[in-house]
């Protein structure tokens, strides 16, 4: 059973849907959707509680439809506040309000597929946002921005671990310190190996035993690769999408 995950942003997002679509703003949720830069298809995992939508996709909506972003990110206030709300076929106004700017934010390392190369050359260390580009990651309080030190922007590559994970799907990697890595079940992780890095899963786990990691596609013609652990340069474990849902084999 997925481990439910509570958010009052998201709760509040779709009330914020429903009570638009009621004043007829907003046809349907794939529109809405859309104009949040949200997937609908993710929909039903909003409605249980098992996937939660970003403070970026609040500031998108607040904007294009004029919903109060104190009422989204905090419950506070009117869900319109003083601002009238907008039909989805209205124009942005894009002389606004810097909302994004008065959140705070943290820069992670992108490892995209061109700078594998680069990554794996580092053989396992520590990096910064300073030997890699970065994308910005927009957070509610310096409290959660905390969470995210040492974290990296993974890009994914190919079509192995598909249905869970799309090529060009970003996702985000905590490293783990090489005494725990018998400790990986059931998870998906970044494994960099010889002059490979890859996105896989960790089903079960032979380090201890026979000093092997087993690293399995989703897909199943992809198959399973066996990897020696002194082939290993370093391990992140992917937790979540850039967009921030929980990444759950």
């Amino acid at each position: 059973m997925a481990e439910v995950i509570h958010s009052t942003l998201t709760h509040r997002v779709i009330e914020s849907f429903e009570e638009l679509k009621k004043r007829g703003l907003v046809k349907n949720k794939r529109a809405f959707a859309e104009a949040g830069g949200f997937l609908q298809q993710h929909w039903s995992g909003y409605e249980k509680g098992t996937r939660r939508i970003s403070s970026e996709n609040a500031a998108t909506l607040s904007k294009r439809f004029g919903l109060s972003l104190d009422y989204l990110l905090h419950g506070e206030g009117e869900m319109f506040g003083t601002s009238k709300p907008v039909a989805e076929n209205a124009p942005f106004d894009v002389q606004a309000i810097g909302f994004l700017s008065d959140l705070p934010f943290v820069e992670l390392p992108f490892v995209s597929v061109k700078a594998r190369a680069s990554f794996t050359g580092m053989g396992g260390v520590e990096i910064s946002p300073k030997q890699f580009d970065t994308v910005r990651l927009t957070v509610l309080t310096p409290e959660e921005a905390e969470r995210y030190t040492g974290a990296v922007v993974f890009e994914v590559d190919g079509d192995s671990m598909e249905p869970l994970m799309h090529s060009g799907q970003r996702v985000i990697a905590w490293p783990v310190a090489e005494g725990k890595w018998e400790q990986l079940h059931n998870v998906a992780c970044v494994v960099a190996y010889d002059d490979t890095v890859t996105i896989k899963a960790i089903r079960e786990n032979d380090l201890f035993t026979k000093n092997l990691l087993t690293l399995y596609a989703l897909d199943a013609r992809a198959g399973y690769l066996p990897v020696a652990r002194q082939s290993i340069r370093s391990i992140w474990r992917a937790d979540e999408f850039f967009d921030r849902p929980k990444i759950r084999l």
